[in-house]
């Protein structure tokens, strides 16, 4: 059964469905609308509210256009590629992959590539996942075991024009302890310590790359 939606509300907060939806608690697609046209000009205002209520937001419009079988819209394409977006400026990876599999196109290729090296990376596995990714350095340095060069990478997507840098990013901690123990089994017994923080670990002046290493 298809809801059909009545409600004319703008701002809705998100709760997880216990049953059956009623008309007057969805809203109409004009309605979601107006909705999504408030909550991105509250974003670039100058006084923008913080994630959570953005993200319950855009849960609740989500969820309105799901119930009434609207997913398929260009409307629900242009709220889930937001919500990708914005889920990764805000750092939750949750968020992001719920959004991800409603999304398309060489951008959301690009990041569903980086997404999966992510996962492998937090993990400490070499193994690529068994289906087809979007290819990109960073696979190449990681499935090698060339920690360096994926630090370097890792630093240099800050300058991307998309998004890449947001998810690899959220890997530097780990690929930084990675780097430090493979340099550190190479050169031992010493390694000229201002070379291992700048130009292996990618530290710059004032950001703690020896209290970093000590640590």
């Amino acid at each position: 059964m298809t809801v059909v939606g009545t409600s004319t509300a703008t701002e809705k907060e998100f709760f997880r469905l216990t049953c059956a939806p009623r008309p007057e608690d969805v809203r109409t697609l004009p309605a979601l609308k107006s909705s999504f046209k408030l909550l991105t000009s509250k974003l670039t205002s100058s006084s923008p509210p913080g994630w959570d209520y953005a993200k319950s937001q855009l849960k609740s419009i989500r969820q309105d256009l799901t119930v009434q079988r609207l997913g398929g819209t260009r409307f629900a394409t242009v709220v889930y590629e937001f919500c990708a977006r914005l889920a990764l400026e805000n750092a939750d990876l949750n968020e992001f992959n719920m959004c991800l599999t409603q999304c398309s196109g060489a951008e959301f290729d690009g990041y569903r590539s980086l997404y999966c090296l992510y996962l492998l990376i937090m993990k400490s596995t070499p193994t690529p996942p068994s289906f087809t990714l979007t290819p990109h350095p960073a696979w190449s340095a990681w499935s090698s075991g060339d920690y360096r060069s994926l630090r370097k990478l890792i630093t240099a997507a800050d300058d991307d024009d998309d998004m890449s840098g947001y998810i690899l990013d959220l890997c530097l901690e780990r690929v930084r302890v990675l780097c430090l123990k493979q340099v550190l089994k190479a050169y031992k017994p010493s390694v000229p310590l201002k070379w291992l923080v700048e130009d292996v670990l990618g530290f710059e002046e004032g950001e703690g790359g020896e209290a970093w290493v000590v640590e």
